[in-house]
């Protein structure tokens, strides 16, 4: 009977430290991502709730704009942006996630780029922005309550019943204050930027409106009327009454500089629709991208190693196809191309193939690429191919790097 209390005990004590051991393996694992076509480093960053220079830090990225179909990485742990990451679940609005985190439904809408806020589903990541909106809120109820409050220590001034037929005098004082108001005119006002002013990314934008739960709206629209930046308004002043508002908009810098329309809405707490409108017109900076193209072909073709430097970000990066590249500053770029690349070559530019089509299902590029150009005769045997890297430079296309190809390389079809 001990014997088997025993077996009993030993084969007790045996199933805990294999389940110890098993949750210490699993506590262990690692997260690792396999790429797939359209992703980069910052939609991975982003699904994961950790930062893209992170993740290039954790793999050793050379180039973090680099990343290639089918490529393992290794997700690090824990968050880095010190954001919050909600995962949506059945029967939630974006209403209800923005009240449960303290946060404005519209800011919430804004910093996520969600174009419908009726339209989010289920299992959608959501970015909840670091500085709460929850000081809007609960401002309402204590200013709804100051008027009460108010006319009591005055009602304790039954002791100056006198003076109160001279009160009238004073109180007849402030109608001719009231025609200042901004309001009486128009219910949204905008006083910067102005109208024809240039404005670049991001924008400030500046006036008075009155709105629902104390917010508008600004957006920001190119020359063909498309929306390019959104950004919700917090309005200081009494609620539900005209007052400041002061907001900064992030935009998508259009390829060339242009005309565009800055517009300040209120929507309707009943079914959102635009109760008030105003708009102005101004000039919006591009990129100046087709300048830089036609400058950087003109280069290439006549190897002016000078122009081409002139064009260069700094740092300029070389990637190879398949493979890891180099981070270099101009001087070094301009060497290299020199001797290996364009100098031995013949290289030529063409603006008729979709090059990053091409490199769709390939390569993937980071967000701030704006324009890839394909380019052949590379090379001592003039056979090989670049594709020529622009990017968004502190609001000014740039050449920032390239990507070499060699000839026994290529896996795709192009018709130069």
């Amino acid at each position: 009977m001990h014997s088997n209390y025993r077996r009993l005990a030993l084969l007790t004590i045996l199933l805990f430290l294999m389940l110890c051991t098993a949750t210490a393996a699993l506590a262990q694992t690692e997260i690792v991502h396999t790429v797939r076509p359209g992703e980069t480093l910052h939609s991975i960053g982003r699904f994961y709730g950790v930062s893209p220079s992170a993740i290039a830090a954790a793999n050793r990225l050379a180039n973090p704009n680099f990343v290639f179909v089918g490529q393992r990485l290794v997700i690090p742990d824990g968050f880095t942006g010190g954001e919050i990451i909600h995962v949506v679940m059945r029967g939630e609005s974006l209403t209800s996630i923005a009240r449960r985190y303290g946060v404005d439904s519209l800011r919430l809408a804004a910093y996520n780029r969600i174009g419908d806020v009726d339209l989010i589903f289920i299992g959608q990541r959501l970015r909840i922005p670091g500085t709460s909106v929850v000081t809007v809120a609960p401002t309402t109820p204590p200013v709804t309550v100051i008027p009460v409050v108010t006319p009591q220590p005055t009602a304790t001034a039954t002791r100056t019943p006198l003076p109160t037929p001279t009160r009238p005098t004073p109180t007849a004082t402030p109608p001719p204050v009231t025609p200042q108001l901004p309001c009486l005119c128009e219910a949204i006002v905008i006083f910067s930027p102005t109208r024809g002013m240039t404005i670049t990314n991001p924008v400030t934008v500046t006036g008075l409106a009155s709105g629902f739960e104390q917010t508008a709206v600004v957006a920001v629209l190119d020359g063909s009327g498309g929306r390019i930046g959104l950004a919700p308004a917090m309005i200081v002043g009494p609620y539900g009454q005209q007052g400041a508002f002061t907001v900064t908009v992030p935009f998508a810098v259009p390829a060339n500089s242009q005309p565009g329309r800055i517009q300040v809405w209120s929507e309707s707490p009943r079914d959102g629709a635009i109760e008030h409108l105003s708009s102005v017109t101004v000039a919006i900076q591009g990129l100046d991208l087709d300048t830089l193209l036609a400058r950087l072909d003109a280069a290439l073709r006549s190897k002016d190693y000078a122009a081409l430097a002139g064009l260069m970000a700094d740092p300029f990066q070389i990637g190879f196809y398949r493979s890891q590249g180099l981070v270099l500053a101009p001087a070094e770029a301009i060497e290299q191309l020199r001797q290996n690349y364009l100098g031995p070559g013949a290289a030529l530019a063409s603006f008729r193939v979709d090059a990053r089509k091409v490199l769709a299902d390939r390569v993937s590029l980071g967000p701030d690429i704006v324009h890839v150009v394909y380019s052949y005769g590379w090379g001592k045997e003039k056979n090989d191919d670049a594709f020529l890297l622009i990017g968004n430079v502190g609001g000014r296309a740039r050449w920032v790097g390239m990507l070499y190809v060699r000839r026994n390389l290529v896996d795709y079809a192009v018709a130069p």
